[in-house]
């Protein structure tokens, strides 16, 4: 049975999920998918139920770049940077869920 993906998306960023956890980055900010779901999501930025992850410096119009989130900076080449991103992301979510 198929859904209408607009629909779902809608329900979960804007009423199903307690917090939206949103990585973004130049190919987030280019693809039409990610740009219906930031819609979906950009009232509760100012709630706080908004928590973002930037993985480069790309700037997103309602996503304030001073909004408490995790900013990386790394090099993909380095030595456990994949278990760095995964330990700020659980504590920053342990942190807003406490």
């Amino acid at each position: 049975m198929g859904r209408v993906w607009s629909s779902e998306f809608k329900r979960i960023f804007s009423d199903t999920s307690r917090l939206v956890v949103c990585l973004l980055d130049v190919h987030h900010k280019e693809r039409i998918w990610p740009t219906f779901e930031r819609e979906c999501f950009q009232p509760r930025v100012a709630e706080g139920d908004v928590i973002p992850i930037f993985l480069d410096d790309t700037i997103f119009v309602g996503i304030p770049a001073d909004l408490v989130g995790i900013k990386f900076s790394w090099d993909a080449a380095a030595e456990g940077w994949k278990e760095s991103v995964i330990s700020q992301i659980v504590y920053k979510l342990m942190e807003r869920l406490g």
